[in-house]
């Protein structure tokens, strides 16, 4: 049976879609994706190697097959665009200089279409584990915190303080408890209403003086209506248990109703500045509750709920015009609060006060030296502003009898990645937040905390924040997204630049594995030929994309909503959209600085040094050198330099256009755009004879690259391999593009780059106040 709220009977004011997920809205971005190596489903990475000694191991070094080459190919890079790079000058006797680009800038380059090209395993990826923090709606990130049922925050996580030992070692240890909870969570309204001068005005999370524009005291107005829902609680709790309420099934239904008007849904559709329009908004809010909750009326027994039903609405409208106040939607203010209820200016704090405790709540709270009787010591205490806090923390003193807890090294880690992240309008990260800096910890640190049981039955730290919401660890990882590593077997990739100890304990029998292996090439420095342009120093927000972003790096699910990382129910689990890199484009563009957004804070831009090749011409030439490759292995290496030696390249680029590299910084705004032309291929002469090994060692190769890249072609498949590793989308990804054009074509999809990402939030999504991807937006690949 449809119930009222979906069929549009009535003017249901729930059907006007302010509970509904925004449309996606898809967009482009400086990046895109090559899929990973398969047909869509888990990634198939090719291994043409053993990992242990024997005919299929890679090859030796020290020992030249008849099959295999040595030698060295030159190259040149001829810029295209301005390039943003780090040169060394070297000066010789006379004073001259020359002017060097680093090898290893190369060298990570074709590294990276080479496994692209092979279908090799991605290495050098961040896949760092990624944490995340989702409060307001995040459902499962609540049940992994372990808050399930009638578990609350303040049971499930705990409170202590952090310690440093003289080797450098980290504990915690827990603090006293407070009643039956870890800490108390106490708002900031109870606090003010105990007129104990218990904190300074600076800490305070709102302004409790403020008057509203009818001479009316935002404090009088919350203390009324914290009164009445006080009472209500007390009638409602009382007649929920004489009636019993959970006996009837009807608790999990009546909170489900609930839930489909949680504040953080609805809170958009109203105002808070009590206008005609809002109040008709409220007063349909209201009807709708009160429409869903008499739908269960069929479900009801022997007892009679619609009064209690009526109080607990009677409760929602009344914590509804708290939380509009509280989101300082209440204004116009009295002429002498322009600044707003909600305070933007208060600071973070950690102080000692004495608490009185009735039960499990805290009735009282005061300075330390207060000679109140009955009364405890404690750590009042608060780490931010954002716009949903209301409450501060109060967390007992240190156990004398807690036996310390270990914080191990991979939860240290994971919160410094979690802290390098942290973007604020400042040039330094604040220190509040910043726990495991080396150095003595002065006094011990309040933290929040949860912990596991290790092998031997120890007790560690698994989770730390100084806030009980921590960021804790996705369900799903970018190591498990790219799939397993064959551990048995060598890539390509790994067998050209080499790879280093897995450090994994060997198995009966392993012994002869190649645990380390050493890179068969070698990048000499590139010299820069031709004037050196004067250098300009230029400034551009080089923003850091994370991987977090799943709307971005992961594919769309099956209804062509944003995916996550979380688990969940009845979906299957995410796929990675592929590997990032950004696009060519047909000309740069100026980064535009606005102090006003999110982005731009001190610690995000980058001043680069600048060589633009219109102001005066210049390349650049260098070496590969190469030991005992293979004639396919030489192929993939001269394809990965110049994709336009692919035979079939017209097939995926009918319009003869130029192919690029990007090298260098600013690769966003169009920096870097460079061609790279192989040069000759000199081979070591394999003749034993004085000339041969030191006269002239190295002989002009004769067959074309074309020889070599066929070579590797043929020996993967040919066209079946090229869709495998998905040439089609290689070949675009060297492409240069006009998003200007190209949105156009493509029904004006907007695009978004890091100068005009503040304005296309507002003007795509209406979205004013924060950084980052809106919710709603999607990549267009």
């Amino acid at each position: 049976m449809r119930d009222a709220l979906s069929s549009g009977e009535g003017g249901s004011l729930m059907n006007s879609g302010h509970d509904k997920k925004k449309s996606a809205i898809e967009i482009t971005l400086p990046y895109d994706f090559i899929p990973l190596p398969g047909n869509g489903g888990s990634a198939e990475y090719y291994y043409p190697y053993s990992r242990y000694k024997g005919t299929s191991a890679p090859p030796r070094h020290d020992l030249a097959r008849k099959e295999q080459f040595s030698g060295y190919l030159s190259y040149r890079i001829n810029p295209h665009s301005p390039l943003a790079l780090e040169l060394r000058e070297i000066r010789d006797n006379a004073g001259k200089a020359t002017y060097w680009l680093s090898g290893s800038q190369i060298r990570g380059k074709l590294r990276s279409n080479v496994e692209l090209l092979s279908a090799s395993y991605p290495e050098f990826v961040d896949d760092s584990e990624m944490l995340y923090r989702k409060i307001n709606s995040g459902d499962r990130y609540k049940e992994l915190l372990g808050i399930k049922g009638e578990l609350k925050l303040e049971q499930v996580v705990h409170a202590g303080y952090l310690h440093r030992d003289e080797d450098g070692s980290y504990y915690v240890t827990p603090a006293v408890s407070i009643g039956e909870y870890n800490f108390a969570s106490i708002k900031e309204l109870e606090i003010v209403q105990m007129q104990n001068g218990s904190m300074n005005d600076e800490e305070l999370l709102f302004d409790w003086k403020a008057t509203t524009s009818k001479g009316t005291k935002i404090m009088d107005q919350m203390t009324e209506y914290a009164s009445k829902i006080k009472k209500l609680d007390e009638w409602i709790t009382h007649e929920k248990r004489q009636r019993n309420f959970k006996e009837h099934g009807l608790a999990d239904k009546v909170q489900k109703v609930f839930m489909d008007f949680s504040f953080t849904k609805i809170s958009g559709k109203v105002s808070g500045r009590k206008t005609d329009n809002d109040m008709y908004e409220i007063n349909n809010l209201e009807e709708d509750l009160r429409r869903r909750l008499k739908q269960l009326k069929g479900e009801l027994k022997e007892y009679s709920y619609e009064d209690l039903f009526e109080k607990m609405v009677e409760r929602w409208a009344l914590k509804l015009q708290m939380h509009l106040i509280y989101l300082d939607k209440n204004k116009p203010l009295d002429k002498t609060n322009k600044a707003g209820f909600k305070k933007t200016n208060n600071t973070p704090y950690s102080k000692a006060v004495r608490y009185r405790l009735e039960g499990n709540k805290v009735t009282w709270v005061g300075h330390p030296s207060s000679p109140e009787k009955g009364t405890e010591r404690g750590t009042l205490f608060n780490s931010t502003n954002a716009s949903s806090k209301r409450n501060h923390y109060l967390i007992g003193i240190e156990r004398e009898d807690a036996i310390k807890i270990k914080v191990p090294d991979n939860t240290i880690q994971s919160y410094k990645r979690a802290f390098e992240r942290i973007r604020v309008g400042k040039t330094k990260k604040p220190p509040f937040y910043d726990l495991f800096t080396p150095g003595k910890i002065e006094e011990p640190i309040v933290v929040f905390y949860q912990t596991i049981s290790t092998e031997d039955g120890d007790e560690t730290v698994s989770a730390i924040g100084r806030t009980p919401y921590f960021r804790i660890p996705y369900d799903h990882q970018i190591r498990e997204l790219l799939g397993p590593k064959n551990q048995n077997k060598v890539d390509y990739a790994s067998a050209l630049f080499g790879y280093t100890s897995s450090n994994r304990k060997l198995k009966s029998g392993e012994e002869t594995e190649i645990d380390s292996y050493k890179s068969r090439l070698r990048f000499t420095p590139v010299r820069l030929y031709g004037e050196i342009p004067p250098n300009d120093i230029k400034s551009f927000l080089l923003a850091t994309p994370q991987a977090s972003a799943g709307a971005m790096y992961l594919k769309p699910n099956r209804r062509r909503r944003a995916s996550t990382y979380e688990e969940k129910f009845n979906e299957p689990s995410p796929q990675l959209r592929g590997s990032k890199y950004y696009h060519v484009l047909d000309k740069p563009f100026e980064y535009s600085s606005n102090k006003k957004r999110a982005e731009d804070s001190d610690n995000m831009i980058s001043q680069r040094y600048v060589y633009d090749p219109a102001k005066s011409p210049f390349y650049f030439e260098g070496k590969i050198h190469f030991t005992n490759v293979t004639e396919a292995e030489l192929g993939l290496l001269l394809l990965a330099m110049d994709i336009s030696q692919l035979p079939s390249i017209g097939q995926y680029s009918p319009g003869g256009n130029s192919f690029y590299e990007l090298i260098g910084g600013a690769k966003p705004y169009g920096y870097g755009k460079v061609m790279f032309t192989v040069g000759a291929i000199e081979l070591e002469r394999k003749e034993t004879d004085f000339d041969s090994l030191i006269n002239n060692p190295y002989e002009t190769n004769k067959a074309t690259p074309s020889t070599f890249v066929n070579a590797f072609l043929n020996g993967m498949g040919g066209d079946t391999w090229l869709k495998r590793i998905h040439m089609d989308q290689y070949v675009q990804s060297k492409m240069e593009k006009d998003f200007k054009n190209l949105s156009q074509s493509r029904g004006n999809t907007p695009h978004i780059n890091w100068s005009n990402m503040d304005e296309m939030r507002k003007k795509v999504d209406n979205k004013t106040s924060g950084g980052g991807y809106p919710d709603s937006w999607i990549l267009k690949s």
